[in-house]
């Protein structure tokens, strides 16, 4: 009787092992920054439109011109490129860590 649990135990630990395997070559659950250069259409409701593609920004998402200086959201223009780095969840919008705008701003004033 021991034996049989025995032998069950290790089987279904080799099906276990088996299935991570599989999982592990796959990239399921994969969480690494990616970097797109895309031409930004919107910004509306929390995500960007850029192309097909729709990204999800965070509190923590940093905007950056090519320098490396922080410009605040509104300036980003519109269609403008860009580059995005983000991370890719599985069944969720890709998060955007930061934007980093690849031309030249405008310093305007907004008129109030």
């Amino acid at each position: 009787m021991f034996f049989l649990v025995k032998n069950k135990t290790l089987i279904t630990l080799m099906m276990l092992m088996a299935i991570c395997s599989l999982f592990a070559g796959t990239g399921y659950g994969k969480t690494e920054k990616e970097k797109n250069l895309v031409t930004i259409n919107k910004i509306k409701n929390g995500y960007v439109n850029a192309g097909k593609n729709r990204y999800l920004i965070m509190e923590s998402t940093k905007v950056t011109d090519i320098t490396g200086k922080k410009i605040p959201f509104y300036m980003i223009p519109i269609p403008g490129k860009a580059e995005l780095v983000f991370q890719s969840l599985p069944d969720i919008a890709p998060h955007l860590l930061e934007i980093i705008v690849q031309q030249e701003i405008r310093k305007e004033v907004i008129p109030e």
